[in-house]
């Protein structure tokens, strides 16, 4: 093997060690943040569109969290955290993009009409979430510039993480297309759908095992608190399937069970 194969071999090891970390990191000090999806559990239909529009991910990065901060949910604007830096987007405004080594003084800011962290006295709106989900963000993104910053990631080719992110996002447009079944669909699955949050997931659940499942769309937007025409469009991907009471016995469990595979090794919540 010659020097610059074995280089970056070695690198490679090394992002996925990384990643494997604030990954754990994310699922011990941050989870859960509603509408803020941690790799691989990313709704990559959605993140499709962010990516046209403002994640220009390069050959050598990987994504690791992205946040969807419109209001239905389509995924146009936020922000995207990946092993590179930041990648951000308001409303009506243009792309932006920071590098770890570019990240100095950040800080929280709070008020009733908008919701936002500084990076430099740059506002990065987070509109959709609250004060505490802001915080946990931001101390996401710190503990990631911290493991990321300074690595160098320049590779002759996509390292084996980037592969696994590229094969997903092909597997997964398959599972955006196939509708989602509402009495059967567990907490985690529920969460990362449109017009669900951490306020309404376990209501639903709950409501859903105490009628043993719902009979219609209709029923369950209801449940939701959504409007007619909101109901046509979750009736879009998602059904009403026979209800399983066995397929729901974990479904109020403090902690969401997360299992990724890294390779070979298995990591276990």
């Amino acid at each position: 093997m010659d020097k610059g194969k074995k280089f970056n071999k070695y690198i490679n090891k090394q992002v996925d060690e990384k990643i494997e970390n604030i990954i754990n990191f994310f699922y011990k000090n941050v989870f859960p943040v509603n509408r803020f999806y941690i790799y691989p559990n990313i709704p990559w239909k959605k993140f499709g569109i962010a990516r046209e529009r403002f994640v220009f991910l390069q050959k050598e990065e990987h994504l690791l969290g992205f946040y969807d901060d419109t209001l239905f949910g389509s995924g146009k604007d936020g922000l995207a955290i990946t092993t590179r830096g930041i990648y951000w987007k308001a409303i009506f405004a243009d792309p932006e993009f920071r590098k770890f080594e570019q990240l100095c003084d950040m800080s929280i800011e709070y008020n009733n009409i908008n919701r936002f962290f500084l990076i430099d006295n740059q506002k990065i709106y987070m509109n959709m979430l609250n004060k505490n989900d802001i915080n946990n963000v931001v101390m996401f993104l710190k503990k990631t510039s911290h493991f990321f910053k300074g690595l160098e990631l320049s590779f002759e080719e996509k390292n084996t993480f980037n592969k696994k992110t590229e094969q997903l996002f092909t597997d997964n447009n398959e599972y955006d297309i196939k509708k989602t079944d509402l009495n059967n669909a567990p907490k985690d699955i529920l969460f990362i759908l449109e017009f669900f949050d951490l306020d309404n997931t376990d209501n639903f659940i709950n409501v859903r095992k105490n009628r043993n499942g719902f009979d219609s769309i209709e029923e369950a937007g209801e449940v939701l608190g959504l409007s007619p025409h909101e109901i046509i469009l979750m009736g879009k991907n998602c059904f009403i399937g026979k209800y399983k009471s066995n397929c729901n016995s974990n479904d109020n469990d403090d902690e969401i069970k997360k299992t990724f595979k890294f390779g070979r090794r298995v990591v276990d919540y």
